[in-house]
């Protein structure tokens, strides 16, 4: 129309609609970058889906890029999908705090008319909260161990507060009398230590819960139970020494018994492996 438009002769401006003018083309654009799966998150793998403003051929892992505060340790590991969507896989490795995903390229990316996408780089997707999480619980010390104690390194992904006995559970085949004694340590790693007691067989720990336990944004340790740490290998030890059955005490049986219990199987005992004490009373036996 040409309302408010007019010549010197106030005669408007005639032979409208005018519809033959030069047209740009513009080209395919980035319309979202979207979580695929929730957050905050400690998986191993995340995931986003990339929306476009018109069907694309091509997509490479070169044509994006990882970015957040803490995503240095992260890799894109592949790009499936057709049409206007594309999901693009990241393995989160050691990345913490946040993990997002850009656009930054379009080589290799056209539409049918060979357009490349415009506008870019896009920066404006959705990120991923790296919740922390156990990476790994290994022995401290000689395996099998020699003394009454044994410690486990706990370490995390990324810095975490507290630490309690109550977020470990001990783990293994004969566990006996063995507990959990202290948890010390700051930042990235703990030291659970146990009193083995009359523990046997095998001995591990698992971290079971964040009770107490949080990053710096105040996420919990996720990924729990956590239950792939080593173990140690514990020497059988004697659980304990009573009278044998029906032994009478005060006695004066010429012969006594006595029954031992191991926290474990025990092969080739002889009387060489023992000693009589006298607690009390004349020696002689």
């Amino acid at each position: 129309n040409s309302t408010g438009i007019a010549a010197s002769d106030s005669n408007a401006v005639s032979g409208l609609p005018f519809s033959t003018g030069e047209s740009f083309t513009l080209p395919p654009a980035v319309l979202s970058v979207t979580r695929a799966g929730s957050s905050p998150t400690s998986v191993a793998t995340v995931s986003w889906t990339v929306t476009f403003s018109s069907a694309m051929t091509g997509g490479a892992t070169t044509n994006f890029a990882l970015t957040g505060t803490g995503s240095s340790g992260a890799s894109i590991a592949s790009v499936t999908g057709s049409g206007t969507t594309r999901t693009v896989t990241a393995n989160v490795g050691t990345a913490t705090a946040t993990l997002g995903l850009s656009v930054v390229n379009s080589t290799g990316l056209a539409d049918s008319a060979g357009n490349g996408l415009g506008q870019l780089p896009f920066t404006q997707g959705e990120s991923y909260s790296i919740a922390p999480r156990v990476v790994s619980i290994t022995r401290v010390g000689a395996n099998p161990p020699t003394g009454t104690t044994v410690s486990f390194l706990v370490t995390f992904s990324e810095d975490v507060t507290g630490g309690a006995a109550s977020n470990f559970t001990l783990t293994g085949s004969s566990l006996g009398t063995a507990a959990i004694s202290g948890v010390t340590g700051s930042g990235a790693t703990r030291t659970v230590t146990v009193n083995l007691g009359t523990a046997g067989g095998s001995l591990g720990l698992n971290m079971v819960n964040s009770t107490g336990m949080a990053d710096s944004d105040a996420h919990p340790v996720e990924g729990l139970p956590y239950t792939s740490g080593q173990t140690f290998t514990l020497s059988p030890m004697v659980e304990s020494i009573v009278r044998g059955p029906g032994s009478a005490n005060p006695t004066s049986a010429e012969k006594l018994v006595w029954t031992l219990t191991f926290s474990g199987p025990v092969t080739g005992l002889t009387a060489a492996n023992f000693a009589l004490t006298v607690v009390s009373g004349p020696a002689g036996a």
